[in-house]
């Protein structure tokens, strides 16, 4: 049986940013894929001012390597109600846009060069005693494990109505929209979430997602016919995606990360910043020698916790959403827009937007 320091299972982005962290400090690691090959999950590509940022901290990330990531970026934003724009305006800084066969392998390409030992086409069958790993291409013991085999984790056990987005999108070329095409959000759709139309490059990608997983079809028909875009012919997709409270962050000596850890925002939707952050925390934890239980208190400060806080303030927007509809979206956007973006993009946190005293502020004028 071969023995390693750590053991990744899933070559998806929070697993290969761990594995890329571990591999400058001679660690001795394997990454095991079920897929043959990566960068085939849905995603509708949208990264923050933070998620970019992180990626320029990266030590084995280049200019050149993220001048290949972003495929565009906008400074514009329009927010919808079904079809009826509400409000519209540019953000202090932009939404970038990716492609994810391209960022996948990219961070496959550097975890290659870092000498990570990868086997694909590999599906985990038992993880035994939190350290031995059976696969049919044989047994595998690590001191340390890295769960990153994303939404595949939840699919032993029942899923949860609530538990999950559910989304749905198609791609258009841009040729078929205004080249100016801000980023889209919409809403009034779903009970519990939005559609997007996001111009990422050569192609702009339609989508909408819902904590409601059974109303998702038809809102995604509804919407692209009162935005008169003509999906016939189109590629339609769906994926779930985890946003709950896990309460298994660790096991033993597994460590889970990214959609593994269900760390998705549950207000912006985003689930690449923290797949990045997760998988450089447990990486750190690893290589600091520090026990799982460290862990599992950083990934509480730097994420869930504001997760938690995030699912709060949803509950209650989607209640009143579907009370004042439109309004509620005018009030907020016009009073507390940028402060949204800010958050979004990482530039102001919660707290200091309480604590300044800038949200009751913002309210009032």
């Amino acid at each position: 049986m071969k023995k390693y320091d750590v053991i990744i299972v899933g070559a998806g982005v929070s697993g290969l940013i761990a594995a890329n962290y571990l591999a400058k400090n001679n660690k001795k690691i394997l990454v095991i894929e079920k897929e043959k090959q990566i960068g085939n999950k849905l995603c509708a590509g949208g990264l923050t001012y933070k998620a970019v940022a992180f990626l320029k901290n990266a030590p084995f990330i280049s200019k050149i390597d993220l001048k290949k990531i972003i495929t565009s970026k906008s400074n514009t934003y329009s927010i919808k109600y079904r079809q009826k724009e509400v409000v519209s305006g540019k953000s202090d800084y932009p939404y970038y846009f990716t492609h994810r066969s391209i960022l996948d392998n990219i961070l496959l390409k550097k975890a290659i060069e870092n000498n990570i030992e990868i086997i694909f086409d590999n599906k985990v069958l038992e993880i035994k005693n939190n350290r031995i790993i059976k696969t049919p291409k044989g047994s595998f013991r690590a001191e340390r494990i890295i769960c990153a085999r994303g939404v595949s984790e939840f699919f032993k056990n029942n899923i949860k109505n609530g538990d999950f987005y559910f989304t749905m999108q198609t791609e258009f070329s841009l040729k078929e929209f205004d080249k100016n095409t801000p980023t889209n959000f919409i809403y009034g759709y779903v009970s519990r979430g939005y559609g997007w139309i996001f111009p990422t490059g050569k192609k702009v990608v339609v989508g909408i997602g819902s904590r409601d997983v059974y109303e998702v079809k038809k809102a995604f028909y509804k919407m692209c016919k009162d935005l008169k875009l003509n999906i016939l012919n189109k590629t339609i997709k769906g994926a779930w995606i985890p946003c709950f409270e896990k309460k298994e962050i660790i096991k033993g000596k597994i460590i889970y990360v990214g959609d593994s850890l269900a760390a998705t925002s549950p207000i912006f939707g985003e689930g690449i910043y923290n797949a990045f952050l997760s998988g450089k925390i447990a990486a750190e934890i690893i290589l600091k020698n520090k026990e799982n239980n460290k862990y599992k208190k950083e990934i509480k400060k730097h994420i869930l916790n504001k997760n938690k806080f995030e699912m709060l303030i949803i509950y209650i927007f989607y209640k009143l959403l579907k009370i004042f509809k439109h309004k509620l979206l005018y009030f907020f956007m016009t009073k507390l827009g940028r402060e949204i973006f800010l958050i979004a993009h990482g530039k102001i946190s919660y707290l200091k937007l309480f604590l300044s005293g800038r949200f009751f502020l913002r309210l009032l004028r």
